[in-house]
């Protein structure tokens, strides 16, 4: 069977996770190809948002299929290359283009992911020409937005069940699969001596954590970058390194290990309902989270870490990550708990993997000639 993933992103948590389901289905056989962004900015991909403005400001006019037809129609080639485990990954500036060009040759079914709407429609509408049958896969509270529209996949997969669940409000019958996790990239020896937020963003809850590193200046607080920081934002959280000496801002890196090496607690007092795969990479370590009690945030979790309600004061958090630090009998246990559900969630990854192969092998057998 061909498989095409196909992502707007050009990293990040869903297209690592992607690429490691797709690793695990070309071992079983199965030719795969992952289509993702690219980074930076380019002309091509400036002139293609622009065309696809253009074609919504032109909707009803007889010049929006001309617009269209430039939007399709860029496309640069994309730097291929094969993964260890012989998938196809093709990065481009238009990742949308690529994957209609590539659906008329072969493809069995198209699975979209961290995708742009307009984007996703083009592709649906190339599918169907094609009958390619498509699946979306949800990995962010922003992709349900998708589902608006009554026609949005064929099937439709959700890493987290509080996703699946409100897919299947707007009349989806969403199958969860939670994301692969790379535990052998992840595992390192940590110092336990700082308290991590991977990703320092507003959304991530970026603001709490700088809070708390002014009222506990007995811990030591760092600051991950995940997706690139710049401008203001960047020049925000180096003054405030600067002005809290318990308080370091580490640059992007692709060795995962490295991320956790002196990890004590993960914080992810997010602001949004997804489901963290830096939990799972933490737990592999027994780092246990305190995290914000949201569904995602929760069913990742299981026992190993203390979740707080959102809707509480700054001095709950400093509260519960005080005794984090200072009760070692807490700190073993929630530890212990944290490597169990690790050790467990492995254990089920091979069953999420065979779940994913028989609904896409129903699905092209269901839609074949």
């Amino acid at each position: 069977m061909r498989i095409t993933f196909v992502t707007s992103v050009a990293f990040g948590g869903a297209l690592e996770s992607s690429n490691l389901l797709a690793d695990r289905l070309a071992a079983r056989g199965h030719e795969v190809e992952m289509i993702h962004g690219t980074r930076g900015h380019s002309m091509l991909k400036t002139f293609h948002r622009r065309a696809v403005n253009l074609s919504t400001k032109l909707s009803g006019t007889p010049l929006e299929d001309l617009s269209w037809w430039a939007a399709r129609h860029l496309r640069r080639s994309g730097a291929e290359r094969r993964s260890g485990a012989g998938v196809t990954v093709v990065a481009v500036d238009v990742p949308e283009n690529e994957a209609m060009r590539r659906l008329g040759d072969g493809v069995d079914v198209v699975v979209g992911y961290s995708i742009s709407r307009p984007a996703w429609r083009q592709i649906l509408g190339r599918a169907r020409v094609a009958g390619v049958p498509t699946v979306l896969y949800l990995r962010e509270d922003e992709s349900l937005g998708h589902l608006d529209r009554p026609d949005a996949a064929d099937r439709v997969v959700a890493n987290a069940e509080v996703h699946a669940r409100r897919a299947r409000d707007k009349g989806y019958d969403a199958t969860t699969i939670p994301s692969i996790i790379d535990r052998d990239r992840c595992r390192a020896e940590t110092t336990r001596s700082v308290a991590l937020l991977v990703n320092p963003i507003a959304d991530y809850g970026v603001d709490v954590v700088l809070s708390l590193a002014e009222v506990l200046p007995e811990v030591r607080f760092v600051l991950q970058e995940s997706w690139p920081l710049t401008g203001e934002n960047l020049e925000v959280l180096e003054a405030r390194c600067r002005e809290l000496p318990n308080l370091e801002l580490r640059r992007f890196t692709s060795r995962i290990a490295d991320v956790y090496r002196d990890a004590k607690v993960l914080l992810v007092p997010y602001g949004d309902d997804n489901r963290p795969r830096v939990v799972a990479e933490a737990q592999t370590n027994g780092i246990p989270v305190l995290g914000a009690d949201r569904p995602g945030i929760a069913e990742v979790a299981g026992a190993g870490g203390v979740l707080v309600d959102p809707a509480s004061g700054l001095d709950v958090w400093e509260r519960e990550l005080r005794r984090l630090w200072t009760d070692a009998a807490h700190y073993e246990e929630l530890s212990r708990l944290a490597r169990q559900n690790s050790v467990a969630a492995e254990r089920a990854e091979d069953a999420l993997v065979d779940r994913f192969e028989e609904m896409v092998t129903e699905l092209v057998g269901a839609t074949s000639p």
